[in-house]
């Protein structure tokens, strides 16, 4: 009986600390997808480096963009996706966030912005940049990249 219950209590020690999640920390670059919905949708792809390598996507479901410096626009959901380069795969939903303005260019530049994710089993940071360029007259975003880091639980 003394044997069972010190295998027991053996087996509830070591439990916790096998059942615990594991922090990973990536570096991420991609680019902004077309959305149907590009004024309420951001969808982005691209590749992480780090502890979990692999490929990711995410769609951020985001209130219309705010143009002015430092203002935050909220970021009300979405999901994340990394396949890694193991074939495994780590999903999360974005529960909250803000993209921010931290460049207004008077001229036809390339606009920056922080971008801040909450995922319910980590974080997403980095920086946004719409490439910008002067098309009739008119100031067109072509094209946007994404940079930064992911620390996901898994």
């Amino acid at each position: 009986m003394r044997w069972a219950i010190a295998v027991a209590a053996a087996a509830f020690l070591v439990l916790p600390g096998a059942a615990s999640a594991a922090t990973s920390n990536d570096t991420v670059g991609g680019i902004e997808l077309p959305s149907s919905d590009i004024t309420t949708t951001g969808n982005f792809a691209g590749a992480a480096s780090g502890d979990l390598p692999g490929l990711w996507f995410a769609q951020v479901v985001h209130d219309p963009l705010v143009y002015s410096l430092n203002t935050p626009t909220h970021i009300s959901g979405g999901s994340f996706t990394l396949l890694t380069s193991t074939g495994s795969t780590v999903s999360s939903t974005i529960t909250t966030g803000s993209v921010t303005p931290t460049s207004l260019p008077s001229t036809c530049s390339n606009q920056t912005f922080t971008l801040s994710l909450t995922l319910n089993n980590g974080t997403f940071n980095g920086t946004l940049t719409h490439l910008r360029v002067s098309l009739f007259g008119s100031c067109i975003t072509f094209f946007a990249t994404v940079t930064g880091s992911a620390t996901l639980n898994t």
